[in-house]
């Protein structure tokens, strides 16, 4: 990997890398860039919104070549993964090739279509109103649990939370499983969805997880800072850190006292740790569906916060 040093904004630039052989990479941005994780209310994809004309027309619309979109490849890991997932593949003479997973797009109507959609909403906003490139990185996985993306060090370092570092250390001394690794066992997402991403510098995150913690909503008022705190750490600066609380959702059964419970742990999290921004969204919630429509709202209060905390 090259480093480079820190440019201001701009692009497209071209960059050329000589030696033996002569290598010329095209249509460079230079910009901010931002984390989008969670789970299923994160990872909701902007397709879904073309079920009315309405939602089709905005779909349409996406066509923003100063905004860039990077979807992290779904990849649970028993220890931290410095690389993407590589596939190898056999082409003529028995010649291997090594084919990355991932790639930066230019955010247009066709790659926006499988992306997230509050990310893509954030990032619409954002740039409208920075001028800047804004490159989004899209790392989600649908009912997730928070500890799954926190790290076995921030795990054992609270006494409260070290049960989960056991219970990763028992799935890491475990038998390989012929179905795959189960992503929500603490800290694997972490390993192969965050740590690989760490040697890109960020302006910080956006996260819209909570529902698969409900029933341990109490738990996440100190899951939830330390996840935070651990991610800072690893990227090594205090970066804004901007959340979606839950919208109310009633499923005739305790879940609603539950969603109550870890809203109040969301907020919690703003009032114990600096620049950690929440994105209210009752107001837009349904009350039937954990999966609420309106993704449009949300990615644009996040927007607002991330101009009030990151910039």
């Amino acid at each position: 990997m090259v480093k480079l040093a820190a440019r201001p904004a701009g692009g497209p630039f071209r960059m050329t890398v000589a030696g033996k052989n002569k290598l010329e990479i095209k249509d460079i941005l230079v910009g901010e860039v931002w984390i989008c994780s969670g789970q299923s209310n994160m990872q909701w994809e902007l397709w879904r919104l073309t079920r009315n004309d309405q939602g089709k027309k905005v779909a349409a619309q996406a066509k923003h070549p100063n905004i860039r979109l990077f979807t992290m490849p779904r990849r649970p890991a028993l220890t931290p993964q410095e690389d993407f997932p590589v596939l190898k593949i056999k082409m003529q003479r028995d010649k291997e090739y090594d084919v990355v997973f991932g790639q930066w797009q230019e955010c247009t109507p066709e790659t926006a279509y499988e992306f997230s959609a509050v990310a893509y909403f954030f990032g619409r906003d954002l740039e409208k109103a920075l001028n800047v490139p804004i490159g989004l990185i899209a790392t989600n996985w649908g009912g997730t649990v928070c500890e799954a993306w926190t790290s076995l060090e921030a795990l054992e370092s609270v006494p409260d939370l070290k049960y989960l570092a056991d219970r990763a250390r028992q799935a890491q001394q475990s038998p390989p499983q012929k179905k795959g690794l189960n992503p929500n066992i603490p800290t694997v997402l972490f390993n192969g969805m965050i740590h690989p991403l760490l040697k890109f510098p960020i302006r910080g995150a956006i996260w819209y997880q909570g529902e698969s913690n409900a029933p341990r909503a109490y738990e996440y008022r100190t899951l939830y800072p330390t996840m935070i705190q651990d991610w800072r750490k690893r990227w090594g600066h205090d970066f804004a850190f901007l959340g979606v609380q839950l919208a109310p959702y009633w499923d005739g059964n305790s879940e609603g006292v539950r969603y109550a419970e870890l809203r109040d742990a969301q907020l919690h999290a703003t009032r114990v740790l600096p620049k950690v921004g929440l994105a209210v969204i009752t107001d837009v919630g349904e009350e039937k569906d954990i999966h609420p429509q309106q993704k449009e709202p949300v990615g644009a209060r996040l927007a607002l916060a991330a101009r009030a905390l990151a910039y």
